[in-house]
């Protein structure tokens, strides 16, 4: 189908978030980790309809010590295996820090 076709071409051009990846229930997850406060500039969109890409900023607690940090990146990781997403980026920032990228 013509149509159907143009749409799904359109949503990658578009950078539009893939139909099989809740942005909400993936954000829910990844702030039910423990040490983790919030998360913001949450991007996830598909190179070819099949490959995911996601990137995401992951506020964690200032009392974070490193060891825990690496923990969190080991839960998200396994979080992400669950998903179908082919490459993950994320940003580690601490409460206290300020990030240029939140406004707007």
């Amino acid at each position: 189908n013509v149509v159907g076709n143009l749409r799904k071409t359109l949503s990658l051009f578009l950078q539009a978030v893939p139909e099989d990846v809740s942005v909400e229930e993936l954000e829910r997850r990844i702030v039910s980790i423990k040490k983790v406060r919030t998360t913001h500039h949450t991007h996830v969109w598909s190179l070819d309809g099949l490959n995911h890409v996601l990137t995401c900023h992951v506020v964690v607690e200032d009392d974070t010590a490193p060891s825990d940090v690496i923990q969190i990146k080991r839960d998200i990781a396994q979080l992400c295996k669950e998903l179908p997403l082919e490459h993950t980026t994320f940003e580690i920032e601490y409460e206290s820090e300020a990030c240029g990228m939140r406004a707007g």
